[in-house]
């Protein structure tokens, strides 16, 4: 849920890289069967993303609560750079 900017600034180790405005367009690309965890710089957008995919029958869906800022702050998380 992230823009291109802040994905290439670090980004979650096997993410796939969809900002807000593209989710509508980019379902498919999604893995129904599989949990999702949307994230963003602090949690509010991927907060949107998340109750969007919820509206579109995604079963698993849930949302990093604090965002990227939160992870990274977190013992050992690890934060990916391009």
């Amino acid at each position: 849920m992230r823009e291109t900017g802040e994905w290439r600034r670090g980004h979650l180790e096997g993410a796939i890289h969809i900002p807000l405005n593209e989710v509508p367009l980019r379902l498919a690309e999604l893995p129904s069967a599989l949990a999702i965890v949307c994230y963003c710089h602090t949690g509010q957008r991927s907060a949107r993303a998340q109750e969007f995919l919820c509206r579109h029958h995604f079963p698993q869906v849930y949302n990093l609560e604090g965002g990227i800022v939160a992870w990274g702050q977190t013992p050992g998380a690890r934060i990916v750079t391009e």
